[in-house]
């Protein structure tokens, strides 16, 4: 799924730690649309928006890899893990009501795999290998 047409967004001009703090309520004064407040608010899977959230954490791994990365940004990182995974598991419980629009259980494997490797990559400031993957960011 890709943005709602006319949702700003930002990629350029913010730092990783704002990408996640903002996916995780972070700043109400930024306006801008987040891949978790999509993902809350329409039930999208915003391609171009996690892209944007993915190339954040992969940045942090690199950033924290010899430095203690604070603990609001591990709360952060957390936080929009437990609420990302969690879409993707509520989405295969066919008895809950939460669902992804146009995701099949295959799309949920594949993603799950990416999303558990790169917030495990951004809090151990491990390296991600891209094309490991199915789906391969363009932004790295």
């Amino acid at each position: 799924m890709q943005r709602p047409r006319g949702a700003p967004i930002s990629i350029n001009h913010e730092t990783p730690e704002a990408i996640v703090s903002r996916n995780n309520g972070g700043d109400a004064a930024v306006v801008s649309t987040t891949f978790a407040e999509v993902l809350h608010e329409h039930d999208e899977w915003d391609v171009t928006l996690y892209w944007s959230l993915d190339k954040a954490l992969c940045e942090l791994a690199v950033k924290y890899k010899s430095e203690a990365m604070p603990k609001k940004l591990i709360r952060d990182i957390m936080q929009v893990y437990n609420y990302v995974h969690g879409r993707l598991c509520w989405h295969r419980m066919h008895s809950d009501a939460s669902s992804i629009k146009g995701f099949s259980d295959d799309d949920c494997f594949a993603w799950a795999e990416r999303v558990s490797f790169v917030f495990t990559a951004a809090l151990c400031g491990q390296d991600v290998p891209n094309d490991k993957f199915e789906h391969v960011n363009p932004l790295l």
